[in-house]
């Protein structure tokens, strides 16, 4: 289950520039929530349940790293076809995959939130595009991406969401989602010759994709794990070895002396009292 880090004591003197900015990005969104009303539309259910599907499904780029999403193409996907209208099922899909990953509290509200509001932002960066739809939804994609890592840093800059931490608790990154992002253009291709039956089917077959590229990656982040710990019981193996070696060596030659010095004295108990014994007995026969 993922944990929220206790609050630091000292409080950072830019936190309110922090706070403003958060705010100077919420009153951007607030245009764009008020025609967020979802659609009736048969495929809309659907790509709600894809952007579940993707916000659920985590990989890391490196063993070591934070874990990120699968979020960025089926927000795209709602982007393209639904325009605002998807902002709530983004926040919606958010909400439950934290859930998921353990996080409760305030901070999974404050997360699908935040999802939600970078949604929002990234929706009116692209509007500014709409002469040129694939210019549209690059800009999106690099705005949703941007947004989701600096809306959540400054949120806990700010101290608005605590620091959220756990092995299965999302960290947004950006290498990871820049990269994945065109593969949306596949289902929204198939979509706009073929129709929505071939955008969903697209879809699915993507985040089938993804499933394996998850079950790759955690398998991948185990065996790493699980060389680590070899390495790690191997270096205290040999360190085990070589104390073994140097405590024997060490002992070795002050046994040695402390075994002679204890032959010695042996001996010289058996002369002095062979000694004695010989006098007694040699003074018993002058008697």
């Amino acid at each position: 289950m993922a944990s929220l880090a206790a609050p630091s004591a000292w409080v950072s003197p830019a936190r309110p520039f922090y706070a403003m900015a958060l705010a100077a990005a919420a009153l951007v969104g607030v245009g764009v929530v008020a025609e967020a009303n979802p659609s009736t539309e048969p495929a809309y259910a659907p790509v709600g349940a894809a952007l579940i599907a993707g916000a659920l499904l985590t990989a890391r780029t490196r063993p070591g790293e934070s874990l990120a999403s699968f979020l960025v193409v089926p927000a795209l996907v709602a982007y393209v076809r639904f325009g605002a209208a998807a902002l709530p099922a983004v926040a919606y899909a958010s909400l439950v995959a934290n859930g998921v990953h353990g996080i409760r509290g305030s901070a999974l509200v404050i997360l699908a939130l935040l999802d939600g509001l970078a949604f929002a932002d990234a929706y009116l960066l692209g509007h500014g595009f709409l002469d040129q739809p694939w210019l549209a939804a690059t800009a999106f994609v690099i705005g949703f991406v941007g947004l989701r890592v600096g809306l959540r840093s400054l949120s806990a800059r700010a101290g608005v969401l605590p620091r959220v931490s756990g092995r299965r608790a999302e960290q947004p990154a950006v290498l990871l989602p820049l990269a994945l992002a065109p593969l949306g253009a596949l289902p929204l291709l198939m979509g706009s010759r073929l129709g929505d039956g071939a955008l969903l089917l697209t879809l699915a077959a993507l985040l089938a994709l993804f499933v394996l590229v998850h079950e790759a990656a955690h398998l991948a982040a185990a065996r790493a794990e699980a060389e680590q710990e070899r390495d790690r019981l191997a270096r205290a193996n040999a360190f085990q070895d070589e104390l073994i070696h140097l405590i024997t060596h060490d002992l070795k030659n002050p046994l040695t002396t402390v075994r002679l010095y204890t032959q010695l004295g042996q001996r010289a108990l058996l002369n002095g009292a062979s000694r004695r014994q010989h006098a007694a007995d040699k003074q018993a026969r002058a008697g």
